[in-house]
């Protein structure tokens, strides 16, 4: 679990008039993370932003974060600031401001996803997903698909889905270690067409008498190369010219 930390300056305690900045930092690669603040336990109405804190404003301040998806963070360990004064000196300013500390990582441990087959599939058709790392022991892999988190995926890796709506689908893994290690590897698209459907014409058309010829020709409407197997009262027929137009 990634728990972020709060980072005071230039100090906690602070007279008013002056101005303390809370950074909240986020030990995690990449960025991508929103923030959010509470004081006392209660959430702030604010991200990113100016907020005055009054002398009657001191407290605890902890931020957490969270990622599309439903990934978040543990909230920080909490920062007290105290503010010396009285009510009719000014009062302070607190700046919110987000730090993500980017990691680089050491001997390239960010993952790459590998998609079986590649580019474009129909539907119906199962697609193999592999979420490759370097150092490959200790991991928790996590998936998504279009933003989407993939739960019923977590930890497995190699995956594989199958593939039932046409359109673009979009993978990405997540592999986390221990706290504050977390590389996201590129997205991958995935083009999913509609199957195309094979349709047999037979010449002549009409009746035929004992002992004529007739063809078969298999038309699929695609461009695609495709292989050819007929059947004949569903047994495949082994000897049968594999012919398409």
């Amino acid at each position: 679990t990634i728990k972020p930390t709060v980072r005071v300056e230039p100090q906690s305690s602070v007279y008013t008039g002056n101005s303390v900045t809370l950074t909240c930092e986020l030990p995690a690669y990449p960025d991508g993370w929103s923030v959010t603040w509470k004081k006392d336990g209660q959430d702030l109405q604010t991200r990113l932003r100016i907020y005055s804190l009054t002398v009657s404003d001191p407290g605890e301040y902890q931020c957490g974060g969270s990622r599309r998806g439903g990934l978040y963070t543990e909230y920080s360990d909490p920062v007290r600031i105290s503010v010396r004064g009285d009510s009719a000196a000014q009062p302070s300013d607190v700046t919110y401001t987000q730090v993500v500390t980017k990691r680089k990582p050491k001997g390239n441990k960010r993952p790459k996803l590998r998609v079986e087959p590649q580019s474009s599939v129909y539907t119906g058709d199962t697609v193999t997903l592999r979420c490759d790392l370097l150092d490959s022991t200790g991991w928790e892999i996590f998936w998504k698909k279009n933003y989407q988190n993939l739960k019923h995926l977590d930890n497995k890796n190699p995956v594989s889905v199958t593939e039932f709506n046409p359109g673009e689908a979009e993978y990405q893994c997540t592999a986390m270690k221990g706290l504050g290690h977390s590389y996201m590897s590129d997205s991958v698209k995935i083009t999913v067409r509609e199957r195309p459907t094979a349709t047999v014409k037979v010449q002549p058309a009409d009746h035929v008498l004992m002992g004529e010829r007739v063809t078969l020709t298999c038309e699929i409407e695609s461009g695609d190369y495709w292989n050819y197997e007929w059947y004949k009262n569903n047994n495949l027929l082994s000897d049968a010219k594999k012919k398409g137009i």
